[in-house]
């Protein structure tokens, strides 16, 4: 007979938590989010912090050393030519201002030099500088020297001179400022997904503490039939107020941070490039008038420069351009580097002091076609009189009231920039330290809201 089959063996159901162990997995789960809480807030000051370091301290610097590398350079060639021009063997103002210039752009060199982030992409065109612009200005020197002895020879040392600054030094400032540029181009876009991903990170732990917090008041409620825990009812309100003031400060951060970076900084940009465009077309239109051999190739590039200005549809007048750029709503029918700006009006004050630069702007631009008519009508003298007078309806006057207005506008947004950084940093000043108190404060609640609970069922 065969054996009798043993019963197959129970397994015991599953022990069902009782209070004592949901309360102590209650307590390390509410201390381990407050935890990962605080290491969230800490880690979105810090991505916020790297981003105002980096657009504000690392990247922008450099584009502005950059562009007055290429300013300066281009001040250094028109001052020569207003040195040659002048029918005196010395003339002392335009040297003063020759030396002044090239001190000028050695200091932006240097500054330049110092705010090196990205290795050779910024100091190769840096090193290429520095080895031609004492090349240059021997050149310079040449030519003024045999200005004062008033050789003949005095135009092809200068046209060797120009040669240099435009093969070789103008192109390795525009290529430093494209380095500079596209990085701050990329650390923006890049920083702005970082701190978007922080935030949510921060939010999403925040978010599970409360629930945590509030479904162990709500058990404890049902176990012990406490209507309110004091301490866990604290904590919870502090667990609010640490992710809102964390929150708050990551949103502070990122309007500091696109105000610097996209509000300012890309009218900054923009105009920084007209002033050196601007200056590099004033050098043209001295080349046209001092080296006649050339004057095509020099209009043409006047021309070229005041087109990156500002571009005009056929048939427009300036003036329309400028009570369109007075309406926020008008449309901006032109292109170029002020419409650049006008596109990108923010601060107060910044409207008016665009649109009245580009009224100067075309006031010079006015006056500077009548220079170059003068000049191929062989009435050279006329035209370097009107080209170089201080007085209202001359060019030098007309280019003086353009400079002044285009700088009255960069220095808007430039104080828009540096309060945007400034504020950035102060926001997240002590943030780590302040951060920590509060979620020791959190959890020294959770601990005397749960501890003396636990007590009870020991």
């Amino acid at each position: 007979m065969a054996a009798a089959a043993k019963p197959a063996r129970q397994v015991p159901a599953h022990k069902p938590w009782n209070t004592l162990r949901t309360l102590r997995a209650a307590l390390w789960t509410l201390l381990a989010l407050d935890v990962l809480l605080l290491l969230a807030c800490i880690a979105s000051a810090r991505i916020e912090r790297d981003a105002i370091q980096t657009i504000g301290r690392d990247t922008a610097p450099g584009i502005i050393a950059a562009q007055k590398i290429r300013l300066a350079l281009a001040d250094m060639d028109s001052t020569s030519a207003t040195d040659l021009m002048s029918a005196s063997p010395v003339a002392t103002t335009s040297r003063n201002g020759y030396e002044a210039t090239r001190i000028a752009a050695a200091k932006a060199l240097i500054d330049a030099a110092q705010n090196i982030r990205y290795g050779r992409e910024q100091r190769d065109p840096i090193e290429r500088i520095q080895q031609m612009l004492g090349e240059y200005d021997a050149r310079v020197q040449r030519a003024l020297d045999l200005h004062d002895e008033k050789s003949p020879a005095m135009l092809a040392a200068w046209n060797d001179a120009t040669n240099l600054m435009d093969t070789n030094l103008a192109p390795a400032a525009e290529a430093l400022d494209a380095v500079n540029t596209r990085h701050l181009d990329a650390a923006y876009r890049s920083q702005v997904s970082f701190s978007i991903a922080a935030r949510i990170v921060v939010l999403v732990f925040g978010v599970m503490l409360l629930i945590t917090l509030l479904s162990t008041q709500t058990f404890l409620a049902d176990r012990t039939r406490r209507i309110l825990n004091l301490p866990l009812f604290a904590a919870t309100l502090a667990g609010v107020g640490f992710t809102i003031w964390s929150l708050t400060i990551a949103g502070t951060e990122g309007r500091d941070l696109k105000v610097a970076g996209r509000d300012a900084f890309v009218s900054i940009h923009a105009l920084w490039n007209a002033r050196a465009t601007a200056v590099a077309a004033v050098d043209d239109e001295d080349r046209l008038l001092l080296n006649r051999g050339r004057q095509p190739r020099d209009a043409e590039d006047f021309d070229r420069n005041a087109a990156l200005l500002m571009t005009i549809p056929p048939g427009v007048a300036i003036s329309r351009i400028a009570e369109n750029g007075l309406n926020p709503h008008g449309p901006t029918a032109f292109t170029g580097y002020f419409a650049d700006e006008l596109n990108n009006i923010t601060f107060p004050g910044e409207r008016e002091a665009a649109v009245q630069t580009i009224l100067n702007f075309g006031e010079f631009l006015r006056i500077s076609h009548e220079v170059r008519r003068l000049e191929l009508a062989a009435k050279q003298a006329e035209a370097l009189a009107l080209w170089t007078g201080k007085r209202p309806g001359e060019a030098g006057y007309a280019y003086t009231e353009f400079i002044q207005s285009l700088d009255r506008t960069i220095d808007i947004n430039q104080r828009a920039f540096d309060a945007a950084v400034s504020d950035g940093f102060g926001a997240l000043a002590n943030f780590e330290a302040e951060a920590t108190a509060a979620s020791a404060l959190i959890a020294l609640l959770i601990v005397a809201g749960l501890m003396q609970r636990i007590s009870e069922y020991r």
